[in-house]
Order: C-alpha cells, then sequence, then structure tokens
C-alpha cells in the first residue's frame, strides 16, 4: 500500500510541476464509419466510431468502438460488439494523407436470440450466457481526402479503407475482410 501511495506521490508531484503543455493531450480525429464484406461466417456488416490520437506528425494511437453482425452459415445471425486498439502511421500525399494499421481486437459475439434473451449480461460480456469472447488483429489501409467542409477548429473530411482481420478462435468470424466508409472531424492543425 505505501508503495501504491508513493508512486502516486511521485507522479501528482511530476504532473503539478511540469510545464502546462507537456500535460496536454495530443490531437485527436473522431470517425465514424461503417463497413461491408465476408467473414468466415458469411456476410457481415458494422459501424465503428473510431479516435485517432495524433502522436506525432506520422504515428498515430487508433481506438475503435465498433457493433455489427454477421449474416450466412448458422441458423441465426450474430451480433456482435468489439474494442480495437493498436498504432497507425499516416503519410501526407498532397492534401490527402494515406493511412494504415495494425488493431488488437476484443470481440464479444453471439447468435441474435442471445442478445435479445440476455442483452445487460452480454453487453457486460457475461460467459455464463452464450456470448464468445474473441481477440484478434485487424489491418487496414486507408485514405483521408481532401476536406469537405472547414469548421472554426476542425475539418469534415470523408475517409475510406480496406480491413482485415483474424479472430482464430472465432468460428463465424476467424477471418473477415471488409470496405469502410466514413466521416471524420479533423482538427484543422493537421491530419
Amino acid at each position: 500500500m505505501s508503495r501504491y501511495l508513493a508512486c502516486l506521490l511521485f507522479v501528482s508531484l511530476g504532473c503539478g510541476l511540469a510545464p502546462r503543455s507537456a500535460l496536454a493531450l495530443p490531437p485527436v480525429s473522431l470517425i465514424g464509419s461503417s463497413a461491408l464484406g465476408p467473414a468466415r461466417g458469411g456476410a457481415g456488416v458494422h459501424g465503428d466510431l473510431s479516435a485517432r490520437w495524433q502522436l506525432s506528425p506520422y504515428w498515430s494511437l487508433v481506438t475503435t468502438g465498433r457493433a455489427g453482425g454477421v449474416v450466412g452459415h448458422s441458423a441465426q445471425p450474430e451480433l456482435l460488439l468489439g474494442l480495437l486498439i493498436g498504432p497507425g502511421f499516416g503519410l501526407p500525399v498532397g492534401r490527402s494523407l494515406m493511412r494504415m494499421s495494425l488493431q488488437v481486437a476484443h470481440i464479444h459475439h453471439t447468435g441474435a436470440d442471445a442478445w435479445r434473451a440476455r442483452p445487460t449480461a452480454n453487453l457486460a460480456g457475461d460467459s455464463s450466457g452464450s456470448v464468445l469472447h474473441r481477440s484478434g488483429l485487424e489491418a487496414s489501409v486507408g485514405w483521408t481526402w481532401p476536406s469537405l467542409h472547414e469548421f472554426s477548429a476542425w475539418s469534415l473530411v470523408l475517409e475510406t479503407d480496406v480491413a482485415g482481420g483474424v479472430l482464430p478462435a472465432s468460428e463465424a468470424l476467424a477471418w473477415s475482410a471488409g470496405l469502410r466508409l466514413g466521416l471524420g472531424l479533423v482538427p484543422r492543425s493537421g491530419r
């Protein structure tokens, strides 16, 4: 316990003595997108809400929340919720930006009947029901197009991506691919 308090005190003092600019959060872009594509269990569609934290001119940290489903070989659709996180790399090309990312994915999925029967337990990831926890990787290559509209501190941009993912332990989502299209709010200081 004393080690924990000493560490907390050290961090607190360090933050108190650090210049204000060192404590500022990096610029963040917010992106809403939807994707359609094949998966091992059939065909799927999902929506994403992502935040891209710009750590340097080229590198970022990409976090994504996902909700969607796969319809196909099984008797009922598989519905899913997921969180993804990983590094991103961006290379300016004229007024556009070529992007790449590799994210670790953690997905909860189960049949539609189970979601209807126990929605709260499935949202919480309760494995005593039928929700499956699966982890894997997703890689994507994409393009951020020049600004569609300028606001005071933000630019509205169009983003397109091609993505592929693997969740090795999942029957329905052992592999997936998709085309993603979205709109993003990007700080005007840069992409």
